[in-house]
This record gives structure tokens, C-alpha cells and sequence, in this order.
């Protein structure tokens, strides 16, 4: 992540947002060498016109005097300074800290930290479904969306892109690679300025796919269908916590819940009659 935020900048495409840790003085340095080298260039020109007869006027500010020097000076002593106060921030905190740190939770080892909308964390479980009735499904202990479950065409969100997850074997799919408003204004032939910058070749090609009209189409029906069945989960069947602890239990609660979403919607679907029931029961035997 630093040498691709590195890279970027370099290439004239910085990243919108607070870089890595320790970057603003390496591109404040960076900034610096190319204030000089200019002004380098600059006195070359200078002393070549003078050279060919052009008459001097005046003194001509050296390198280190030179204003923009001076100014991309002035920024990295000024990010300088500002890392080194990070960073005894940084060390204070770590001297005040009481107790061994971070530690696993001792009553749920299998749980983490989830960042939740609108703030703050949870302690808990990522549920992951495959859904239009939801035909796969588990809790897992990342706080990313990222599954290798596959079937049929697969629409997932940004948390699954990729370059992995974009060339493995396996059906079609369709990866967003931005935020759903920022694929739209792609689509419309506006693509909107900054965002994530990943340039990998399978990237970039989805990228490119999402902004036809047939991609956009596709995907813009991976809200409904992946969406709709923790809605009506939470908001419907009151299901908004786990009662269990431990990965495996955990799972497979969520599982059972998702089992009670089938059925629901295959009975006010019509769809659970008795000769479904006796074809699924002759499948069985």
C-alpha cells in the first residue's frame, strides 16, 4: 500500500486522503529534489542565452535561494516535524498504556471488531451470503467482504475485488471496482475523479466492463438481490444478533437463520406445495 501510494504520486495521479504512515515526508523530499532539478534547468538555460550574447540583468537567485525552493524546503522541515511529533505521540501512548495491550477476546476467540455504519465497532461476525434465496452461506471472522464461494454469475461488491478474485477459474462475475455512485457516473461517461487507484490489468478491465451499459445493467441488480435478504432478516424476523459464541456456532446460526428466510419465501411464493415437497422428498431416497 505505501510504495503504490508512492508510485501513484510519482506518476502524477496522487490518491485523494491521508496517505501511509511516514509518506508525507518522502513525497515533501520528492517535492523538493524536483524544485531543484527545475531551478537547475533553469540557470542551464540561463547561462546558455547568456553564452550566445544575451546580456545579464541583474543576479539571478541561486538554487537553494530560489523561491519555490525555498518553499518545498519550508514543507518538508514542516512534515518532518509533524511525524516526528506523531510519533512521540505514538511512543507516549504506548508508555501510558495499561495492561498487555490488545488481546483476543478470552469469552469469543473466534469473533473480531466490525466497523459498522455511521461509526464505531461491534464485536461480532461478518454473515456472507450467496443469495437470491440465499443458497450459500456463513459467518466469518473478517471484517472484509471476501469469499471464494462462487455460483452462477457472480455480482459482488468492492470488498471482493481483487486481481485474485477477478482471474481464478469459475463462472462469469461482475466486481465493482468503486463505489456504486462512482460506476454509475463511469457508465454515464462521466467517471469521476479520484477514488481507489488499482491498476492491475484484470482490474482495469472490469473497470472498463462496468461502464458499458450490459455491465451496468447486470450489476446494478446486486443491491436487491444480496441486500434484500438481511432487510427482511433484521427488520422482518427481528434477527440482529447472534445468540451463540464461536465461530462454528456462530455459523451455524446463521445458516439456520437463512434456512427460516428460504422456507418463508418459498411458502408465500407458492412455491413450497405438496409436489415439491414429495420431489424433494424422492431426491432424497
Amino acid at each position: 500500500m505505501r510504495q503504490e501510494y508512492l508510485s501513484a504520486a510519482a506518476a502524477g495521479t496522487p490518491r485523494r486522503g491521508q496517505g501511509p504512515a511516514g509518506t508525507e515526508v518522502e513525497l515533501a523530499s520528492a517535492a523538493l529534489d524536483r524544485a531543484r532539478s527545475a531551478r537547475a534547468a533553469q540557470l542551464a538555460g540561463l547561462e546558455r542565452r547568456y553564452a550566445a550574447g544575451q546580456p545579464r540583468r541583474g543576479r539571478a537567485a541561486g538554487i537553494e535561494d530560489y523561491c519555490l525552493v525555498r518553499q518545498a524546503r519550508a514543507k518538508l522541515e514542516a512534515a518532518r516535524q509533524r511525524q516526528a511529533a506523531a510519533a512521540a505521540r505514538a511512543a507516549q501512548k504506548q508508555q501510558d498504556r495499561k495492561g498487555p495491550g490488545p488481546v483476543r477476546n478470552t469469552t469469543d476467540p473466534g469473533s473480531r471488531l466490525m466497523h459498522v455504519r455511521g461509526g464505531g465497532f461491534i464485536q461480532g461476525y461478518n454473515a456472507q451470503n450467496v443469495a437470491a434465496l440465499i443458497t450459500a452461506s456463513r459467518a466469518s471472522g473478517s471484517g472484509n467482504d471476501s469469499d471464494d464461494e462462487q455460483i452462477g454469475l457472480l455480482l459482488a461488491d468492492a470488498g471482493y475485488l481483487s486481481e485474485h478474485n477477478l482471474t481464478i477459474e469459475g463462472p462469469d462475475r461482475l466486481i465493482a471496482t468503486g463505489r456504486s455512485r462512482d460506476l454509475d457516473k463511469a457508465a454515464a461517461g462521466h467517471p469521476p475523479g479520484g477514488g481507489w487507484n488499482r491498476t492491475g490489468p484484470a482490474t482495469r478491465a472490469m473497470a472498463a466492463r462496468l461502464a458499458t451499459d450490459e455491465g451496468i445493467a447486470a450489476y446494478r441488480h446486486r443491491g436487491h438481490i444480496s441486500e434484500t435478504p438481511h432487510g427482511d432478516l433484521k427488520h422482518n424476523k427481528r434477527f440482529r444478533q447472534l445468540s451463540v459464541r464461536g465461530l462454528p456456532r456462530a455459523s451455524a446460526e446463521w445458516q439456520f437463520a437463512a434456512a427460516v428466510l428460504n422456507l418463508s419465501k418459498a411458502i408465500t411464493s407458492g412455491h413450497l406445495t405438496h409436489a415439491a415437497l414429495n420431489a424433494l422428498t424422492s431426491q432424497a431416497t
